[in-house]
């Protein structure tokens, strides 16, 4: 794993890392919400939560060894 990243509410967790996927944990229930795989884009590198927009809905982006930030609403 080589990166982690908290929702700004505190309930979710990011984690990404060398096997090209980036996975989604609920913190309270230490479940998996959801498992992204991005092969294309390399092994990921660094995560961040973001306000997409006024929504109030949760995106993230995240940098991987293809050398572009990538965009996940």
């Amino acid at each position: 794993m080589n990166s982690l990243a908290i929702s700004p509410q505190g309930f979710m967790l990011l984690s990404g890392g060398n096997d090209h996927c980036i996975v989604i944990w609920n913190l309270s229930s230490g479940e998996m919400i959801q498992d992204i795989c991005v092969p294309s884009a390399g092994f990921i590198s660094c995560l961040s939560w973001i306000k997409a927009d006024d929504r109030d809905e949760s995106a993230f982006i995240f940098g991987a060894s293809d050398g572009n930030l990538h965009l996940y609403e």
